[in-house]
C-alpha cells in the first residue's frame, strides 16, 4: 500500500539527486508554486516549499513524499503521514481538513474587546481640546485618531453643541450685565464729577474722549492713567463669596467690594485707584480713568489705576 513506512517497504528510496527543473512545480501539500530544490553533499536532495514550510523528500519513482521537516502549525498532521512513504493527496486532504477546522473555530470564536478609549476618557479630552478652544472637528478628528469610536464622537459632538450654546448665552448675559453695570458707573463718575464743583453738566455733554486732560489738577490727581497687563500668577480661583474675600483675591480694602448679579462683584473707590488683579478665568469690565471709556479684559490680568469695575466669575 501506498501510505506504509520505509521500513515496511524498504524497496522505497529517496530520489539522490532532484533535477532544479522540478522547483517549479506546486507544493503537493498546499499547491503554491513555491518549491526550491535543496541541495546537500553525501544526502539524498529534497524539496521546500517556502509558503507552507513543509520540506520533504521525493520517492525514486516520484510517486510518493517523505515529510522531512513539518511546521509548528502543522505538528498535529495524522501519524500515519508523519515521516512516511506516502501519496501526496493524503497529505493535502489532511492538511485541508485540519485548516477548515481550525478557520471555523476562529470565525465562531468571541473576539476580544477592542481596547479603545472609554466614555469618561473621551470626554475628558474632548472638555480638554473644547477649553482650549479647538474647533469641533478638529476634536471629533483627534478624537477618533485617540481610538474613539463613531458613536463614541457623534455623542461627544452633541455635548459640545450643547455646551457651546450655553456659553454663548453666558457669554452674552456677562457682557450685558458688565456693560449695564458700567453705564451705572459712568453716570455716578459723572454725577461725582458735576456735584464736585470741577465740571459743569453741559460741559461734561460736549468733552471729548480725552477730557481728563482739561480736568482741573486735583481731579486729575484722582483719576490716574489705567494700564492692563495681560497674564500673571492669578490662577483659576472660585467666586467669593463675602467682601473680604473679594479684597483678599482682587486686591483693595473689603469696604469698597460689593456683590452684584449673575456671581459679579463691584468696585467703586472715587477716593483713590487700586491695583486689581484678575484670576484665570474670569472677566473684567472696567472704566478707563483717561478717557471714561468701558474696556474688557479677561484673565490672567492686573489692572493698575483703576476705581470702577465689575468682575463676572463664570
Amino acid at each position: 500500500m501506498p501510505d506504509q513506512t520505509a521500513d515496511q517497504k524498504p524497496e522505497f528510496a529517496p530520489l539522490w539527486d532532484i533535477p532544479d527543473a522540478w522547483a517549479k512545480a506546486h507544493c503537493p501539500v498546499c499547491g503554491e508554486a513555491a518549491l526550491a530544490v535543496v541541495h546537500l553533499p553525501d544526502f539524498p536532495d529534497y524539496l521546500k516549499c517556502a509558503n507552507c514550510e513543509i520540506a520533504f523528500d521525493v520517492e525514486r519513482g516520484g510517486r510518493l513524499i517523505r515529510l522531512r521537516y513539518i511546521p509548528e502549525e502543522l505538528i498535529s498532521l495524522d501519524e500515519s503521514l508523519r515521516f512516511a512513504w506516502v501519496q501526496a493527496p493524503s497529505v493535502r486532504r489532511d492538511v485541508r481538513k485540519r485548516f477548515v477546522a481550525k478557520e471555523r473555530k476562529e470565525s465562531n470564536a468571541v473576539l476580544p474587546a477592542s481596547q479603545g478609549l472609554t466614555d469618561e476618557e473621551v470626554l475628558r479630552r474632548a472638555v480638554e481640546m473644547y477649553r482650549l478652544g479647538n474647533a469641533p472637528r478638529f476634536i471629533e478628528a483627534s478624537l477618533m485618531r485617540a481610538g474613539a469610536s463613531q458613536e463614541q464622537v457623534r455623542a461627544i459632538s452633541v455635548r459640545m453643541k450643547r455646551q457651546a450654546e450655553i456659553d454663548s448665552r453666558k457669554q452674552t448675559r456677562k457682557f450685558m450685565v458688565i456693560a449695564g453695570i458700567a453705564g451705572l458707573l459712568v453716570l455716578s463718575l459723572g454725577a461725582w464729577l458735576v456735584g464736585s464743583g470741577y465740571f459743569s453738566a453741559q460741559k461734561a455733554a460736549s468733552t471729548p474722549s480725552t477730557f481728563a486732560e482739561n480736568l482741573p489738577a486735583p481731579v486729575q490727581q484722582l483719576l490716574p492713567t489705567t494700564a492692563v497687563s495681560q497674564g500673571g500668577s492669578r490662577a483659576k480661583h472660585d467666586c467669593p463669596t463675602t467682601s473680604e474675600e473679594a479684597a483678599a483675591l482682587f486686591g483693595g480694602e473689603a469696604g469698597i467690594w460689593s456683590p452684584a448679579q449673575y456671581g459679579a462683584w463691584q468696585m467703586m473707590n472715587i477716593e483713590s485707584s487700586i491695583t486689581v488683579h484678575i484670576p484665570a478665568g474670569m472677566t473684567a469690565g472696567f472704566i478707563k480713568n483717561q478717557s471714561l471709556q468701558f474696556s474688557t479684559v479677561s484673565g490672567p490680568a492686573t489692572i493698575y489705576g483703576v476705581n470702577f469695575i465689575t468682575i463676572m466669575c463664570e
